[in-house]
């Protein structure tokens, strides 16, 4: 079940709109820490415990950064979930940041490394992520792209 916090359209922080971040994670003590950590930080959190969740999620809010496990275990681990959001909404790639608590496979690594992807490694600094997030959160966001014609002449 999501758990969904979501932020009323009056609500703002003295510094204007707070930002929005969902968590995605299927270890419940991680997604409390994450989420303590970002509203300390101002942070408006929504939290998944997998992938299915966080696809539902998205259906139902816009967010500013996305931050997911890379591994949890059902139909869509984290790698799955941007690959299905992205393939529709582009525009969310620059908006995704990785977390690991394992070394990561070559493939995975290489994807990351090549598409600019963030990641952080678990356990991590508090104060290193809410920085991660915020670089994210900072981000002008990108236009989304649409459909046109492709001229063959």
């Amino acid at each position: 079940m999501v758990k969904l916090a979501p932020l009323p359209a009056s609500e703002e922080s003295a510094a204007g709109p707070r930002l929005r971040v969902l968590v995605v994670d299927d270890d419940q003590t991680v997604c409390d820490v994450v989420s303590r950590a970002l509203r300390n930080h101002d942070y408006d959190i929504t939290l998944a415990y997998d992938g299915m969740e966080a696809l539902a999620a998205l259906e139902q809010a816009e967010f500013d950064v996305i931050l997911t496990d890379i591994r949890m275990p059902g139909e869509v681990d984290g790698i799955e979930l941007f690959d299905r959001v992205t393939s529709k909404r582009p525009e969310l790639t620059k908006h995704f940041v990785f977390m690991t608590g394992n070394l990561l496979d070559n493939r995975t690594m290489g994807r990351l490394e090549r598409m600019r992807l963030r990641f952080i490694e678990k356990p991590f600094d508090i104060h290193r992520l809410a920085s991660v997030v915020h670089e994210v959160a900072a981000l002008p966001p990108a236009p989304a792209q649409t459909s046109a014609p492709v001229d063959d002449a």
